[in-house]
């Protein structure tokens, strides 16, 4: 697959400004940046009543090819109050290019909003079949979006603010593939000794058990809750997402950054409840500036900070990371759509990392101190681990010049592998999965939906957030079909983790190593997370990409 596996990723880009002609400091991101936001064109003659939110947007080793293509999540909130609070505000209408949009000054990129109307797509409109480093930086000004602001003020006259935010996204096409090998444990399998993986040809409803091709493996755990046992025959309904149907991944795990700009846009009680270190969440309490296990959030009222906004965010229980998927309009990704991304339609290979081979190097010092977002690794091109494999894993250099104390162990920043290769070098060097996700093995822990769980497969149909949380108790998120806040608050969450944390044994990094069955009710510092999003059945044959001719 032809394109470059260097560093693409930011922090959520947001401006705020009056409603009328305005501007704004620009959103630095690693190196998505989103600038320039000002208010035009407010049609007062609609009963919804609409407004043109215009901005420059820019970022860096974007593809199209034949096999997929890299897009930018835009979606608004808008504040009334001047500033104090801030709601969802949804696109007025549907489609490639709707009414009353534009892709700016880049005529080679597209506009879709998908039917929910709670974002858009921003993406190269055409496909090349190689990509040079020149061509992979996708800039546009006066790109224009159409917010419905009646809906939100019952006003036409109403005075607003708006921040764009932006996520990079990848496109994963539909198609089988296979989830499952025939080393790593409780992998998926076609049979108790195992001799391949499943093999995910379709959409249909999945037959689980004995007497079919599907065994269910889940020998590390002791069945919990709703937890399927070893062997068991269940069905898997084609509500669930499997996989094989298209969707939008986050290209990045969820960053400081990310995670400081979703706590400043709540209320200070949804705040205390998302905070990773308000004392309540799992991960403990701390002082001022302080570092742990090198997360550094800080402040427990608005405005709380981050110093380091492009490392993985860690210190995230389920329900938390629901609450931000919640928020950014996304939903969680089952672990079958896991392994989609990661190994795409290739064969298993036994053992294998997210990167398709069963091979790993581990670097650990980095270029530069204090780490500033640019940092390096200095001891070679790495094709992997974050932090090794045991108790004695530490980073040098960079911030352990601070101290040693919570700075040599946890997250690095999002990309950091794939800026030690040279650009389109490939997967390996870059640790990269399959269709260009980064970090899925290693990092952090990834937190997707078990399909052994029995809540899950029965209540989950990749429901959208509708970027709307509660203001009030643990779980925040209101999606009812997440499997809903009475079960995550008794401790019996349907989720599970995938692709190891910072703190983990190497095979835990595998890309079918299946630890499902282990809650995350509760925040842990090395549990992380990134969103996805099912591509419209009337957006696929426009997104998708085509074969050569």
């Amino acid at each position: 697959m032809s394109k470059s596996y260097q560093k693409t990723m930011r922090i959520t880009a947001a401006a705020v400004l009056l409603l009328g002609i305005g501007t704004a400091a620009p959103a630095w991101a690693n190196n998505l940046r989103i600038t320039n936001v000002s208010l035009e064109a407010r049609d007062r003659q609609t009963s919804s009543g609409s407004v043109v939110v215009e901005f420059d947007i820019s970022w860096d080793n974007t593809w199209r090819n034949h096999i997929n293509h890299d897009a930018v999540w835009i979606f608004l909130k808008v504040s009334t109050d001047g500033g104090t609070t801030w709601v969802h505000g949804n696109m007025m209408d549907t489609g490639n290019d709707p009414t009353g949009t534009s892709p700016g000054s880049n005529n080679d990129l597209e506009i879709y909003v998908p039917t929910d109307k709670t974002g858009a797509f921003i993406r190269r409109r055409s496909t090349a079949q190689a990509l040079s480093e020149a061509q992979t930086t996708a800039q546009s000004k006066d790109v224009q979006l159409r917010l419905n602001y009646y809906t939100i003020t019952g006003n036409h006259s109403a005075e607003i603010k708006v921040q764009v935010h932006g996520i990079e996204m990848v496109y994963i096409p539909r198609g089988a593939f296979y989830a499952g090998d025939t080393a790593s444990f409780n992998a998926f399998s076609d049979q108790p000794a195992p001799t391949f993986g499943w093999f995910i040809s379709s959409d249909d409803t999945l037959a689980v058990g004995p007497g079919s091709q599907l065994f269910y493996n889940q020998t590390s755990n002791t069945p919990g809750v709703n937890q399927y046992a070893d062997g068991v025959t269940f069905s898997i309904p084609r509500v669930f997402p499997l996989g094989f149907n298209p969707f939008y991944a986050m290209k990045y795990e969820i960053t400081e950054g990310q995670w400081v700009a979703f706590l400043n846009d709540l209320p200070s009680s949804a705040q205390v409840n998302l905070n990773p270190f308000d004392g309540g969440t799992g991960c403990g309490s701390k002082a001022g500036t302080a570092v742990y296990d090198r997360n550094t959030i800080s402040g427990t009222s608005t405005p709380i900070s981050t110093a380091r906004p492009d490392r993985a965010v860690s210190c995230l229980s389920f329900p938390m990371l629901a609450a931000y998927l919640d928020w950014a309009a996304l939903r969680p990704m089952t672990e079958l759509e896991f392994e989609k991304m990661a190994r795409g339609p290739l064969a298993p290979v036994a053992g294998e990392y997210a990167w398709g081979t069963a091979s790993y190097a581990y670097y650990n010092t980095f270029s530069i101190s204090p780490e500033n977002g640019t940092e390096t690794l200095i001891d070679g091109i790495n094709i992997s681990l974050v932090d090794g494999s045991g108790a004695s894993r530490r980073w040098y250099h960079g911030d352990t010049i601070f101290s040693t104390v919570n700075r040599t162990q946890g997250p690095a920043r999002v990309g950091l592998y794939a800026d030690q290769s040279a650009p389109s070098a490939g997967r390996v060097p870059a640790g990269a999965g399959y269709y260009g996700n980064m970090e899925l093995s290693g990092n952090v822990w990834e937190q997707a939906l078990c399909v052994g769980n029995s809540i899950a497969i029965t209540t989950f149909d990749g429901t959208h957030g509708d970027g709307a949380i509660t203001s009030t108790g643990r779980a925040n998120f209101s999606v009812a079909k997440w499997a809903g806040t009475a079960v995550v608050l008794a401790g019996s969450s349907f989720s599970g983790r995938r692709g190891g944390g910072w703190n983990s044994p190497t095979r835990e990094f595998r890309t079918s190593q299946r630890d499902a069955a282990n809650i995350q009710a509760s925040a842990q510092t090395y549990n992380g997370g990134r969103g996805v999003r099912t591509v419209d059945t009337a957006d696929e044959t426009a997104a998708g990409e085509q074969p050569n001719p």
